[in-house]
């Protein structure tokens, strides 16, 4: 399911790419300070806006809700602007808070393992925050150095990924039971291959075994092994 989910990605990025995705509209305006601390001391990933989560693209995907992920270069030497700009202009915006209310909220950097590397690329010597449904297969929107977008703007991609999720949800999980389905019947077979299983001998109950009790329990135990120097005949 992850192959097919970064293969959609994969080809939404070249549609990007070759501008046929969302106009984005203009600069990032100058709305209210964020969280982050001032523009002279801003450090990335310093936001209190949101409740930001650490996780991985499989655990991102596992709680069925869209995802707006937020990855900033923790490489970089001078100042981070595209970072700043997003966590002082963009999230503290009142309109752009409402259309996250229901995201899962996902912070990470560009050394960071676990998503890929289409998402951290994007980031590179800056930072950029998107907009996608919980499999990952629809990447609505996103914003970084090259690509700015409004609060408005931004709002309105966070309310498309809402209304395609409830969809993505569903497929999700009809693949897992497709899967599923698949794994048990391949588990069947081997099953069937293997032939039937041998009957266990009746366990012996002490004093109800019969006459024949003493010699079933003897053939039973295993052959005792031969130690010791083995005479030779004369």
């Amino acid at each position: 399911m992850l192959n097919r989910s970064m293969t959609a990605v994969c080809v939404l990025a070249a549609l990007f790419g070759m501008g046929q995705a969302w106009a984005l509209g203009g600069a990032v305006g100058t709305g209210a300070q964020g969280s982050g601390g001032s523009r002279a001391n801003f450090k990335p990933g310093s936001d209190k806006t949101f409740s930001w989560k650490r996780l991985t693209f499989t655990d991102a995907r596992k709680l069925e809700k869209p995802i707006c992920l937020y990855i900033y270069d923790s490489t970089m030497k001078q100042r981070n602007n595209t970072a700043m700009q997003i966590e002082t202009d963009l999230l503290p915006d009142p309109v752009v808070k409402e259309a996250l209310k229901d995201f899962t909220m996902v912070m990470t950097t560009t050394t960071s393992q676990g998503w890929p590397e289409l998402f951290t690329q994007l980031a590179d010597k800056g930072a950029m925050i998107a907009v996608m449904t919980c499999d990952g297969k629809t990447f609505v929107n996103y914003f970084n150095k090259d690509r700015k977008a409004d609060p408005q703007v931004f709002a309105m991609a966070a309310q498309q990924a809402v209304a395609q999720n409830g969809r993505a949800v569903a497929i999700a999980k009809a693949d897992a039971e497709r899967d599923k389905a698949a794994a048990d019947a391949a588990a069947k077979q081997e099953q069937v291959a293997q032939g039937p299983e041998e009957p266990k001998p009746p366990k012996l109950i002490p004093g109800l075994g019969g006459p024949n009790e003493k010699k079933t329990e003897e053939a039973r135990k295993p052959p005792e092994k031969k130690t010791g120097v083995v005479e030779e005949e004369e």
